[in-house]
């Protein structure tokens, strides 16, 4: 699993992810199945902005580099 912790944690996951992560629709504690860019992945919301990203061991390189830059570029 890959967390993505902070306060543009939400912005990083939405460059590649349709689901709406606002806390109304997408609380603490919820789980979904949605997509990360061309991956598959549960998405878990652990804290108010604290995300759990589980996807296929074969798809970890790709989803990791991608939060990655997405990250970058959120907080830029």
């Amino acid at each position: 699993a890959i967390s993505v912790i902070g306060p543009a944690a939400a912005a990083t996951i939405n460059s590649g992810c349709p689901q709406d992560l606002s806390l109304d629709v997408f609380p603490v504690g919820a789980a979904s199945r949605t997509i990360l860019g061309k991956a598959e992945i549960v998405l878990l919301r652990t804290a108010t902005d604290a995300f759990r990203v589980e996807c296929w061991r074969s798809f970890s390189d790709y989803v990791f580099t991608f939060l990655s830059e997405a990250a970058g570029d959120a907080a830029a």
